[in-house]
């Protein structure tokens, strides 16, 4: 079994400072994300995908925490953070994970 790659990520939480630890997403946790956070239809005989990009966050988020001040696994608490906080620790979910393509350099 490989190692997981973990990160510790501080936040301001109740006037303190507080510790989310994030783990990196596998390929099949990753995979399952795209598909929750997507509608996917037939429009005519085209097949879409449409990935809602603020349940993909809250998600990404659900599967990534394994420490936090807030009830771990519950889409609700991730949904009721600050907005800077939860924004905090997407960014970090997203450059550990991967989960936005890679910027190519012009």
């Amino acid at each position: 079994m490989p190692i997981i790659e973990k990160k510790e990520i501080k936040i301001p939480w109740d006037g303190r400072e507080e510790i989310v630890v994030i783990k990196k997403m596998s390929y099949g946790e990753r995979e399952t994300l795209r598909e929750d956070a997507a509608d996917m239809r037939f429009i005519g005989n085209t097949f879409q995908t449409v990935i809602k990009p603020a349940k993909f966050a809250f998600l990404a988020i659900v599967k990534s925490v394994e420490k936090a001040p807030w009830k771990i696994g519950d889409v609700q608490a991730v949904m009721d953070l600050p907005s800077e906080i939860g924004e905090m620790i997407y960014g970090e979910v997203d450059k550990l994970s991967k989960l936005s393509p890679e910027k190519k350099d012009s």
